[in-house]
Order: C-alpha cells, then structure tokens, then sequence
C-alpha cells in the first residue's frame, strides 16, 4: 500500500471511529432521557383536611399538555379535574400555575379538591360527607395525557400519587357520651387540659355528624357533638325536642374536668344554629355562639320547655315553596318569623353569625334587620358577615359545593344554592374566622391555639 493510499486509509477510519463514537454517545443520551420517569407528589401526604397541600409533577416533556384528576370514594365517588401545559422544565406546580380548563380554572393549589363534584353516574345532589372520623378520606391523584373533560377521565394515568385527609388528628381522644338523655361524641386534644369548650350540632336532617368537633378539637378545643333528633334513641321528631336538653349539655360539658370554667362556646349550622342561639339566651354558661345559616327564629314547630313556656316557632307554609328540578326552595316560606325572633339580646354572649346571600333555605336578609333593631351595646356583641355566591351548606375548608341534596327527614330534595367558586372561598374564611372568634372569647388552651398563620400546633400530631 502506498504512502497516500495508506493515508486516507487512516482517515476513513478515523471519521468512522468519530462517528461510531458520537452514536454511540447520542444513543446514551437517549436511553438516559427515556428513563426519567414522571413523577407526581402530593405534600404533605396526610394533613387535616383544613390543610392546604403542594400538587406537583416532574419529569413531563416542555409543553405537555396534561390533565390532573383527583377523586374519592365516600359511600358516592367525587373527583375534580384541571388542564396544565408543563413549563420548559418538565414541571407542574399548582401553587403557581395556572388551570386552563376542566372543574375549575385559574391558580389555586386546593382548586382539585373544593370543585369536587358527583362523578359520572354518580347522582347530581349526591353530599360528600364522612360517618367515620377515625378514617380518612383516601384522595386519588391522576396524570392524564392532553386536555380532557371529567367525563373522559376513565383512562390509563401517566402517574398517579394518593393523599390522606383526616378531620380528626391521631391524638385527638373520641369518646362516646351516654350522660342521662345526653347522647353524643367527645373530642378531646391530647394533654390533660384544661380546654376551651365547644357544643357542635348540625342541622334538621339528624343523625350525629362529628367531622367538625373532630376538626375543632384536633386545633385544640374540647368538642362535643350533639345528637338530638334521629340518633340511638333520641326522637325523630322535630316536634318532641325540648330546650332543657340541650341546656343540659351545657352543663354537663362546662362540668368536665378537661375544659375551662370560663364558659363554653357553641357553634352550629341550620336548625343547629337556631338551637344554638336560644341556648345563649337561656344559658349564661354559653360565652360565645358561632351560627352558620341560621334562622332568627325557631323554625318548623315550637320548642318546648320543661316547667316553663315553650319557645314559640313558625311553621314552613308549604304554599311559599318554589319546587324545581334540583328541588325544593324554602326561602320565603316561613311567613311571619319576624314575630317570633330569638330574643339574643337577652344574652351576654359574643356571636358570630355567618350567612351566604345565595341561601335558599331562608331569607338571610332577614339577620340584618334583626340586628339592627337590637340595642346599641348589644349590637357591640354581634359580629356578621355575609358571603356573596354562597349557599347554605357553609362547611369546613375545601369541602365540595352542595348546591341541592336529599333532606330525609323532609323526603325530599332541597335547593341550598351557591356557585362553587365563591362558596369555597367563603369557606375558607368562615372557618378561620370561628377559630379566631372560639380562641379569642373561650380562651386558649396551653399552647393549643392558632399560631401567627391561622393553623393549629395540633397540626404535626398526624
């Protein structure tokens, strides 16, 4: 071989070399790429369900377009779901970025779970509520390639991350109460107390709900919830209850050794909220009333009372309800409430009494005027608030909208009203508002109150 072929010879195989290398390295690459793996994290995994979480997910192409969707499964299955396109990194962070489409838009890092809403099949006027506090709510998060509508959600996940939402922390103690005609459940911080008391009830539908006293006490108070119309062998009738009773679980919480003798709060919703009052009027145990959605008046029937004149009510006028399809409207069917109003002026207590203007169970209007016609020091008292958009069913945070649902003890549906947006933020701020208003006019116990941000030391016992 001569001197130049021998050259080019060399050459050839030094760019084939070259070549084979920069294959070989580009090849590398690749499979180096292909295996980052997408990955989605819920932080923290297990929070109160008061508690705010960080959604995020890694690892996506610059661009991808995907949909994140989120559900649970209480007795009926509820899921959300938002539109995100990854940024340049690969990456999703919903306390950030924004949703472009899906349950709901715009950023908000709680927005998979307050737009919850009856999955497909799932029947419209179907309430997520929880019957087991010591369980709970299993939250699936999915990543879904491209932009898809809830109602095509039911695909193989890119990723998929699950989350635990708790009412009550791990150390909060529950205790069944069975005192004389008293029946309920006890929710007690860890320690030894004392604690700020709290009466917690729910409204006309019955049972016994203990999600909120679960709540209340996992941020430091001790909770009772009350039972008192359709649970163990409490009446079913809203006709059979008496004043004395919960008078009597004024009592009986305010003796306990683990709460403070410096007066016990009460907080409730709907019927819960009118007993609520009344109990403040009767009581002066009863130092501070939180009334969510409350009528100022006792409605359906009257109230009796042992050894004393029974609390004169005003029945629901059937002809002044408005029936649609989501279901019965009640607003402007108690004709004449104005006359028999709960008389808090009686009372020395501090209230809070929150309203959504959408309400259409009552006519919330109707606080205002009662309000302003008290006298001046006791107005002082009474703090109001009311939310626009916002419906009856004013809950804890980043509770599902309810915009109508079945009233068993009615039969029937009933419309509670709202748009899901403006009653989520309503939530929101409802609750931290009655955690302020219970820590500041019960008291705070040893170290157990709100810090500077509104959220509970009870927080880290999860």
């Amino acid at each position: 071989m001569s001197q130049n072929a021998a050259v080019c010879w060399l050459r050839v195989m030094f760019v084939s070399s070259r070549r084979k290398v920069c294959v070989g390295v580009a090849m590398w690459s690749t499979r180096a790429l292909s295996t980052v793996m997408p990955e989605l994290t819920v932080s923290p995994r297990v929070a109160l369900v008061d508690e705010k979480v960080c959604i995020e997910a890694r690892g996506l192409r610059p661009s991808q377009r995907v949909t994140l969707h989120a559900s649970l499964t209480e007795r009926a299955e509820f899921a959300a779901c938002g539109h995100f396109t990854a940024d340049q990194h690969g990456s999703i962070n919903l306390t950030t970025q924004a949703s472009c489409g899906g349950t709901y838009t715009g950023v908000d890092r709680m927005g998979l779970m307050w737009s919850m809403m009856p999955a497909p099949g799932e029947s419209p006027t179907a309430r997520l509520s929880k019957r087991d506090v010591a369980e709970p709510f299993s939250v699936r998060f999915s990543l879904l390639e491209g932009h898809l509508d809830l109602d095509h959600c039911d695909v193989s996940a890119i990723v998929t991350a699950t989350a635990e939402r708790w009412y009550k922390a791990s150390s909060v103690r529950r205790i069944a109460v069975r005192e004389g005609r008293l029946r309920g459940t006890l929710f007690l911080p860890a320690g030894d107390g004392p604690f700020p008391g709290v009466i917690d009830m729910f409204g006309s539908t019955g049972g016994l709900v203990e999600t909120r006293a679960a709540l209340l006490a996992s941020h430091g108070f001790a909770a009772l919830a009350l039972g008192y119309l359709g649970y163990d062998d409490l009446t079913r009738n809203l006709e059979d209850l008496d004043l004395d009773y919960f008078l009597d679980a004024v009592d009986w919480l305010q003796s306990h050794s683990a709460v403070y003798l410096t007066g016990i709060g009460v907080i409730g919703v709907s019927k819960g909220a009118e007993l609520a009052m009344l109990m403040a009027t009767f009581s002066p145990k009863v130092t501070a009333v939180v009334s969510i959605s409350g009528a100022m008046a006792f409605t359906f029937s009257d109230l009796r009372r042992i050894g004393g004149d029974d609390i004169k009510g005003v029945e629901l006028d059937v002809s002044r309800m408005v029936f649609t399809d989501a279901g019965a409207i009640t607003r402007d069917a108690y004709h004449g409430w104005e006359h028999v109003t709960h008389p808090i002026w009686q009372s020395e207590a501090r209230f809070l009494l929150l309203y959504g203007e959408d309400d259409q169970s009552w006519d919330v209007q109707g606080a205002k005027a009662t309000v302003n016609s008290l006298p001046v020091e006791k107005r002082k008292k009474v703090e109001m608030k009311f939310y626009p958009g916002t419906g009856h069913l004013i809950e804890p945070p980043y509770t599902p909208h309810c915009y109508s649902s079945f009233h068993k003890v009615a039969g029937i549906n009933l419309v509670w009203g709202g748009s899901p947006r403006p009653h989520a933020h309503a939530q929101e701020d409802a609750w931290h508002k009655t955690l302020d208003f219970l820590h500041l006019h019960l008291g705070q116990g040893r170290g157990q109150g709100p810090d500077q941000k509104g959220t509970s030391h009870m927080k880290s016992s999860l």
